[in-house]
C-alpha cells in the first residue's frame, strides 16, 4: 500500500503545473490542522495536514481568497470528491491532497 501511494503521488507530480512551477501560500494552523496551496494559472492544489490523533473537520470558509472559484476537490490519491460548500473531513495524522475543481 506504501508503494501504491508514493507511487500515486508520484505520477500526480509529474503532472501537475502547480506542484512543478506554482506559487505558495499557506495558512496559520488552527487546532492541528495545517492548509497550504500550491497554483498556477491551470491549477489549483489544496494540501490539509491533520496533526491530531483524532478525526477533524475543516470549514473552508477561511480559504475564501484560494478557494474562490472552485466549488469541489477532489483527492489525489482516492479519486474522492469533497464539497468546499461543506466542512471537509480528515483523518487523523493524515495529509489531504486535493485537486480543486
Amino acid at each position: 500500500s506504501a508503494f501504491d501511494y508514493i507511487r500515486k503521488l508520484a505520477q500526480f507530480r509529474k503532472k501537475s503545473s502547480a506542484l512543478g512551477s506554482g506559487k505558495f501560500m499557506h495558512y496559520i494552523p488552527v487546532d492541528g490542522l495545517y492548509v497550504y496551496f500550491r497554483y498556477d494559472k491551470g491549477q489549483t492544489i489544496m494540501c490539509i495536514l491533520n496533526s491530531n490523533n483524532e478525526k477533524a473537520s475543516i470549514n473552508t470558509d477561511r480559504f475564501s481568497q484560494n478557494i474562490m472559484g472552485f466549488t469541489s476537490g477532489k483527492d489525489v490519491i482516492t479519486g474522492t470528491m469533497s464539497s468546499l460548500a461543506r466542512p471537509i473531513d480528515i483523518a487523523p495524522q493524515t495529509l489531504l491532497i486535493m485537486e480543486l475543481n
